[in-house]
């Protein structure tokens, strides 16, 4: 269900100028609101006590301006974009997991002392995009800061990550979590979602474990051994899905 996957090291070139936009870059409070309707039942925007974090600015012209993609090179939010796109882009083990089809803008957020993020659930859709799994990218080390352990449910218990920078956490988007409050220092994370080009959840295992035996075992001496293993398991779990078996 969870996967840790590695992102950057820590000696990467892109990476350090990310982490330190972090220290330079304009950051805006990254609060949620709710749709509500006033005594006159006009719909109006609430404020709702659900985070307190902020996000690295855009700060960019609409898209059609025509100095659009100038400015979003030169901007702390357009470079870190630039580089964390193809840090992703090129990380085979987040494809394999999630065979993604598309990514959401990426969101760079910024934990002061106090802040937090109360339990809640991502949205199923951003923008015209299904969000089949969310991921946290650590960008600062553990050390930096004291709480901001991001907690996630599993049925009755509560799991909490606070990994390395170039860590990344990756799990199904729909699940509840949250982020601790910090209580000292800053957290510096990366969030985004992707949509699988797979869509029904069970074929996505099914082709994981196909491309698992593709990429793992055809090289290794015993890979017979190893491919027939891999190769029960899934038959067993494609009869357990589709199976129509007659009394």
């Amino acid at each position: 269900m969870f996967h840790i996957i590695d992102i950057f090291e820590k000696d990467n070139k892109d990476a350090k100028y990310i982490q330190d936009a972090f220290l330079k870059a304009d950051f805006s409070a990254g609060k949620m609101f709710t749709v509500g309707y006033g005594a006159d039942h006009k719909k109006e925007d609430t404020y709702l006590d659900l985070k307190n974090n902020q996000e690295m600015l855009a700060d960019l012209p609409d898209p059609s301006h025509p100095y659009h993609n100038h400015y979003k090179k030169q901007s702390y939010y357009g470079k870190s974009s630039h580089m964390m796109k193809k840090m992703v882009d090129d990380c085979w083990e987040l494809r394999h997991q999630t065979c993604w089809n598309f990514h959401t803008d990426f969101i760079f957020s910024k934990y002061l002392t106090g802040g937090y993020y109360h339990q809640h659930v991502d949205s199923q859709k951003m923008g015209k995009r299904r969000t089949d799994y969310s991921v946290t990218i650590f960008i600062n080390e553990p050390y930096d800061y004291e709480g901001g352990e991001l907690c996630i449910d599993v049925g009755t218990q509560e799991v909490k990550f606070k990994l390395p920078a170039g860590k990344a956490i990756l799990y199904p988007t729909g699940i509840k979590h949250r982020v601790s409050e910090v209580t000292s220092g800053e957290r510096h994370v990366c969030v985004f979602w992707l949509e699988s080009a797979i869509q029904d959840v069970r074929i996505r295992d099914i082709y994981r474990g196909l491309d698992a035996i593709g990429n793992k075992y055809v090289s290794q001496p015993n890979a017979g051994e190893l491919i027939s293993k891999e190769t029960y398991a899934l038959k067993h779990q494609l009869l357990r899905h589709y199976a129509n078996y007659q009394s």
